[in-house]
């Protein structure tokens, strides 16, 4: 059973943004992959290395305008805000259990 919650973030781009061009359906199309980094601080009343932040890489690719605008306005250390869903995709392989995650 996959577990569904929708995000929103502060984060950081971890490097450049990677634009390439792939063949489409109805000709070249401009593809995005992008790295950012995520921290959160982790609450309560624990005190020494129990309590701080955590990081998380998000990974995810962009398309068409969204990636020609993403390559053209940011660069690494970008502060961006990321809104999305993020959904675990768990199954069996070879007796073990998988985690994923996908994003949408």
């Amino acid at each position: 059973m996959a577990f569904v919650r929708v995000e929103q973030r502060n984060a950081h781009l971890a490097g450049a943004v990677r634009l390439v061009s792939v063949a489409g359906r109805d000709g070249p199309i401009s593809k995005a992959t992008l790295t950012a980094i995520s921290n959160t601080r982790r609450g309560g009343r624990a005190e020494g290395d129990n309590r701080g932040e955590e990081s998380t890489a998000i990974q995810w690719t962009l398309w068409g305008k969204q990636a020609e605008n993403a390559a053209q306005y940011l660069g690494k250390g970008s502060h961006i805000n990321v809104v999305g869903r993020v959904q675990n995709n768990n199954y069996d392989k070879d007796g073990e259990a998988v985690y994923t995650q996908g994003r949408r």
